[in-house]
């Protein structure tokens, strides 16, 4: 039955080149498989998706950290070579088979979703900073007045503010020497060319423990410029940077979000 001649050469799933296998083999393979019920069995659907879940969760938690359109592909297909090799484990150890069909939509539904979030432009302006605080000033009883800032006199309720600042590049900003920062703390937040909007609160009042709304308006410089990053700053004593504050002022904060409107231009 395996004589050529007889044209007894069938192929199979696992044809390699366009090499047949004799029936007889087919055949017999099939019977001893049955005896020994080794044979393939495809994984379940619920574990096939665990599985590509914890591959999605660590290619997207390194994507979204990496900027660089070259470097995420690189780690797409380190991924993808990885779920190939686990999958080719799983059947050569265990006769598991894993839906590659499955994967290989998965990691390109990730793709699309990590590029859109990375890559495509936003060019929305907010007009607003929102949240809630929560504000329990204590009376100023740290440091020295600093004078000409407007700072408040000893044993004067302190106060807390939240600054909003849309800027064109990242600030790098420390009190003491280090490499590649800016050695102060006294940005002009007004007119410095960085900066595309800006807004703040300032509180000097207790909210009674319990939690207040704020909306803070964001003042742009420019309608021209395009802002990159954001920065906010929250401190529960405003003069802290000249250590001059109460050290038993609280402030809470919670649910931030921007509004997007008609922007206010100064």
């Amino acid at each position: 039955a395996s004589a050529r001649g007889l044209l007894d050469q069938k192929q199979t799933p696992f044809t390699v080149r366009g090499k047949a296998y004799p029936g007889v083999e087919i055949h017999a393979t099939a019977y001893l498989n049955e005896v020994n019920q080794d044979w393939i069995r495809r994984i379940y659907y619920q574990y096939q998706i665990l599985v590509l879940m914890i591959f999605l969760f660590v290619w997207i938690f390194f994507s979204i950290r990496t900027k660089s359109m070259p470097k995420n592909i690189i780690i797409l297909v380190l991924v993808y070579a990885v779920i190939k090799v686990f999958s080719l484990g799983l059947f050569i150890g265990y006769r598991l088979r894993l839906n590659l069909v499955m994967s290989d939509i998965a990691l390109l539904s990730a793709l699309i979703g990590t590029l859109m979030v990375n890559y495509l432009p936003f060019t929305s302006r907010p007009s607003a900073l929102k949240g809630y605080y929560s504000y329990t000033p204590g009376s100023i009883n740290r440091g020295s007045q600093p004078s000409g800032v407007g700072a408040p006199a000893k044993n004067s309720n302190d106060e807390c503010q939240i600054q909003c600042v849309l800027v064109t590049e990242q600030f790098h900003v420390a009190n003491a020497e280090a490499s590649g920062y800016e050695l102060t703390t006294q940005i002009d937040w007004q007119n410095d060319p960085r900066v595309v909007a800006y807004g703040q609160m300032t509180k000097n009042t207790s909210s009674g423990g319990a939690w207040q709304e704020f909306n803070i308006p964001l003042e742009y410089h420019s309608l021209t410029k395009k802002p990159t990053h954001v920065i906010i700053v929250c401190s529960a004593s405003k003069w802290g940077d000249y250590f001059y504050g109460s050290d038993s002022s609280v402030l809470y904060l919670d649910d931030f979000s921007f509004e997007y409107g008609e922007p206010t231009v100064r």
